[in-house]
């Protein structure tokens, strides 16, 4: 691991934990204090033994399952982590947080990143409703797919872009958070996918022994049934954003019902869930459709007509 000469992660001895931000899959993230100059960080703590633990349950299933090895990588997903933040979280896009460096010891992995105010996509809409200002919601779409294009422009994937992990500061500000589910992508060798034609019928059993990552009413359909995860299953993820915005609601979610299989189901049949009260302006509806498109062949990319 990287040492890092840093006043807010050494030595450790000089931290005192504010408040706990949140916690993910593998660790907790809690804002911190330097005791004696005052600044503030975000410091996420991963237990190795979280690791040791999802990395032996891998093993398991795949003797149980006949999974393919390279299912075994997940078990290391939270270094990772470490390395696309270190890619990304320079502090070059205003859309990320800036990475400040990474330790360890003998019982966790420690991740030390600029501390972000703000609140969460999720927090904004369930506390005054689906956005309504056309320019509002442009901005805040822009500055996403702004900081996806920076993220892919460095050869990570996020792959868990859900409301949870889009932050919105008092001035307007984006941050893209929580690259624990990211990953590294070769662009000269993406990874083939079953053409949307071909998606056969899928048992929501079959899906849970692939140890797919991320978000559920944000994953993409070629991601649930080839665990095929490229530049295309983000953009879908952003698509499902934009809808989640403007309505208040997934897309492929039944509130009524609250069924995780129905949810697959609509994702691979490509069923989307209106309501009457969802108004949405026609050129996002576009826009909407253009990114979820099932056929990742067919769907839009940054570089081609996705203009906000």
């Amino acid at each position: 691991m990287e040492k890092v000469n840093s006043p807010l992660c050494l030595p450790f001895s000089r931290l005192s934990v504010v408040d706990t931000l949140g916690k993910g899959t593998f660790g907790s993230v809690q804002l911190v204090k330097e005791k004696t100059k005052g600044g503030v960080a975000a410091l996420k703590t991963i237990p190795k033994e979280s690791i040791s633990k999802f990395m032996i349950e891998i093993q398991k299933q795949n003797v149980e399952n006949n999974l393919d090895d390279n299912n075994k990588t997940l078990g290391t997903q939270a270094l990772k982590e470490i390395t696309a933040m270190k890619r990304v979280c320079t502090g070059q896009c205003s859309g990320i947080p800036r990475y400040v460096g990474d330790r360890e010891d003998k019982n966790n992995y420690y991740i030390l990143m600029d501390s972000v105010r703000g609140k969460s996509l999720r927090t904004i809409v369930s506390e005054i409703g689906p956005f309504t200002d056309i320019n509002t919601i442009r901005s805040i779409l822009a500055q996403i797919l702004s900081t996806i294009s920076f993220i892919h422009s460095h050869n990570v994937l996020h792959r868990d872009l859900s409301d949870n992990n889009i932050l919105i500061q008092p001035n307007g500000t984006v941050k893209i958070i929580d690259f624990g589910c990211a990953t590294l992508f070769d662009p000269n060798n993406i990874p083939e996918c079953s053409p949307y034609t071909e998606y056969p019928e899928i048992d929501p059993d079959d899906i849970n022994k692939k140890n797919i990552i991320g978000t559920l009413d944000f994953i993409a359909p070629e991601v649930l049934v080839d665990g095929c995860y490229s530049e295309k299953s983000d953009i879908w993820s952003f698509g499902v954003l934009l809808f989640y915005m403007v309505t208040g609601h997934y897309p492929f979610s039944d509130d009524e019902i609250d069924d995780v299989y129905e949810t697959m189901y609509n994702i691979l049949e490509n069923t989307v869930v209106f309501y009457e009260t969802d108004v949405i302006y026609e050129p996002l509806c576009d826009i909407f459709y253009l990114c979820c498109n099932p056929d990742i062949y067919s769907r839009v990319t940054i570089e081609g007509k996705l203009y906000i």
